[in-house]
């Protein structure tokens, strides 16, 4: 799968006229298009990525797995070597056009939930407010889980940019 913040070029008009299909199918079969207005698509298509990036998962053995799951083998990290120099390149402008949030109280509540989901898969780590209390707020972390994580926020953020999130 190719990297989130390198699409290919989109044409919008046949993307709208595609999407236009779909949704037309969607409400002839019942669906009703009031219901769409206010999900949050770039989050929902950002989880479909991650979902059929999942799925590569199902091709590997048991070994492979545990090893992954150990941290001792980083699929982000084998993808970046293999992607140099993509990896390494900044990312293009559409993945930049907004300023981040500089402090957890600034962000939108939309950003605060997909770090939330973020920490969540990597730190295993509930909630992202302080609770005044060390063993609650402080936590011990591998850098390879910081390292998905990281890399995690900025395919998140690169979505978000290219949808003018």
């Amino acid at each position: 799968m190719r990297p989130l913040c390198h699409p290919r070029p989109v044409d919008v008009a046949a993307a709208r006229s595609r999407l236009e299909d779909y949704l037309k199918g969607y409400a002839k079969a019942g669906g009703h298009l009031a219901d769409l207005v206010l999900t949050p698509w770039p989050a929902v298509a950002l989880q479909e990525l991650q979902r059929r990036q999942g799925l590569l998962l199902t091709l590997m053995d048991d070994e492979l797995l545990a090893a992954i799951l150990a941290g001792t083998v980083s699929v982000a990290g084998q993808a970046a070597e293999l992607a140099v120099p993509a990896a390494l390149s900044p990312p293009p402008a559409s993945c930049g056009d907004s300023a981040p949030a500089a402090h957890w109280e600034a962000a939108s509540l939309a950003l605060r939930g997909q770090l939330l989901q973020i920490a969540r898969a990597h730190f295993a780590v509930e909630v992202l407010d302080e609770r005044n209390m060390d063993s609650l707020d402080f936590h011990s972390v591998a850098v390879w889980s910081m390292r998905e994580a990281l890399l995690a926020a900025y395919a998140a953020g690169c979505l978000a940019g290219r949808q003018g999130a």
